[in-house]
């Protein structure tokens, strides 16, 4: 309670206090981009960060399950026929 009734910004507050993970995501991330790196994640999502602030995460599901979107994307136009 001292520090919100110091004044001082919540999100200053939380700053002060929180670690950066360890892995991250940009917005531009490509799929790709997020299956690599969640070699060395371990949580429930990842967070995706632009200029430093958090705007989103990304759980291992849902990488894993864009990932799987585009290898059937690439299989069905592999075995169209033309």
């Amino acid at each position: 309670m001292e520090l919100a009734e110091s004044g001082t910004p919540p999100d200053d507050i939380a700053m002060t206090h929180a670690q950066a993970p360890d892995v991250t995501l940009a917005p531009d991330t490509s799929v790709w981009g997020a299956m690599s790196l969640m070699r060395d994640f371990v949580g429930e999502s990842i967070p995706v960060l632009n200029e430093g602030k958090l705007v989103g995460a990304l759980s291992e599901g849902e990488i894993v399950s864009a990932y799987l979107e585009i290898v059937e994307r690439v299989r069905e136009e592999e075995n169209a026929v033309g």
